[in-house]
């Protein structure tokens, strides 16, 4: 891919700004294909160059379009390298979003076994609230389940301490276990 071919790109997009419109092409390439985490650093890294080049010479021809594709022209016809997309052997991998319920439990099995339920339950209040005010659209009825979650965990590890404080201080009595049902969201 040459460097003319983003430029136009970035063109086409009639962004109000420069930055948002990088930031566009930015976005385009790294998704474009399913590349590897090192991959995705090298084209930032890439793209990081090209922008302050482009950047400084857009300036130097007083942000007009003719004059910067006048002097630029060598330059915009040089490459722009990318790298090839590698295919892995086995399965191709999916997106969480897309995935069973099987699998985002053994994907997130580590998550949950290494990290306390009440600091989950925190981190997914604080990530929701800040999802919703970055998207501005309010959805109270998302954060409501949430924060009920939260709160209906918090029954059942009381409730369950203290029927194992019980059963510590009573064993005569033979007790059954207590088993915390909250209603599922």
């Amino acid at each position: 891919m040459n460097r003319r071919h983003l430029f136009n790109m970035m063109q086409q997009q009639n962004l109000p700004n420069m930055s948002e419109t990088l930031e566009f092409v930015e976005n385009y390439l790294l998704t474009h294909d399913d590349y590897l985490e090192e991959q995705r650093k090298e084209i930032k890294h890439n793209f990081s160059r090209f922008k302050s080049e482009l950047k400084g010479r857009w300036i130097k021809a007083h942000k007009i379009e003719d004059s910067f594709i006048a002097k630029n022209s060598a330059w915009l016809e040089e490459t722009f390298t990318i790298p090839t997309v590698v295919q892995r052997p086995g399965r191709p991998k999916k997106m969480f979003g897309k995935a069973s319920d099987r699998t985002k439990r053994r994907t997130t099995q580590a998550l949950r076994s290494a990290v306390d339920v009440e600091v989950l339950t925190h981190a997914a209040q604080v990530k929701l609230r800040s999802w919703r005010e970055n998207r501005c659209f309010p959805s109270p009825e998302r954060h409501h389940y949430v924060t009920e979650a939260g709160h209906q965990i918090k029954k059942c590890i009381r409730y369950a301490s203290a029927g194992r404080k019980n059963r510590n201080k009573d064993d005569a009595s033979k007790r059954t276990g207590h088993v915390c049902r909250s209603r599922s969201i």
